[in-house]
């Protein structure tokens, strides 16, 4: 679980651009407030979507790896800016991390963007990021954090 994540947040002081990379990490029903400001406002927050709920709540919860409905609420409760899910079972195939587990992304992204009391609790008048802004990390991606946060500041600008 997240007693044991390994996760590192870096900032670029000149540009102001922030990453979070955590694996094996497992959501909590309620987000800790460590975790909300280690992952708060990343303009890219890179986590564990190891798998699909079923497969978790049968096999492997508490084995520290994340399903769409915790990192979803992870992510939204800490205002960043995308998402960009990662650490797919091995054994998982591209359509079963393109259909099953990208549909239960977006039903959490519903899910909880509906839910007023959510919203309030977190700080919340709209999402920090929208449904677009969530992606599948695949072998040999690179991400570019400083392109990511350009967008993003030219956007309040």
């Amino acid at each position: 679980g997240n007693s044991r994540c390994m996760s590192f947040r870096l900032e670029d002081r000149q540009t102001g651009a922030v990453g979070v990379f955590a694996t094996d990490h497992e959501a909590q029903a309620t987000p800790p407030s460590e975790i909300k400001k280690h992952f708060g406002g990343a303009d890219v927050l890179i986590l564990d979507c190891a798998y699909e709920r079923e497969k978790s709540v049968k096999m492997t919860s508490g084995w520290g790896h994340g399903i769409p409905l915790g990192v979803i609420r992870e992510a939204l409760a800490s205002q960043v800016k995308t998402l960009w899910l990662t650490h797919h079972d091995p054994s998982s195939s591209d359509s079963l991390i393109d259909g099953e587990i990208w549909g239960e992304v977006a039903k959490a992204y519903k899910h909880y963007t509906g839910k007023r009391e959510f919203m309030m609790a977190h700080g919340l008048t709209k999402p920090s990021f929208d449904l677009d802004q969530v992606q599948m990390c695949y072998d040999g991606m690179i991400i570019d954090v400083q392109k990511v946060a350009r967008k993003f500041m030219s956007m309040a600008a």
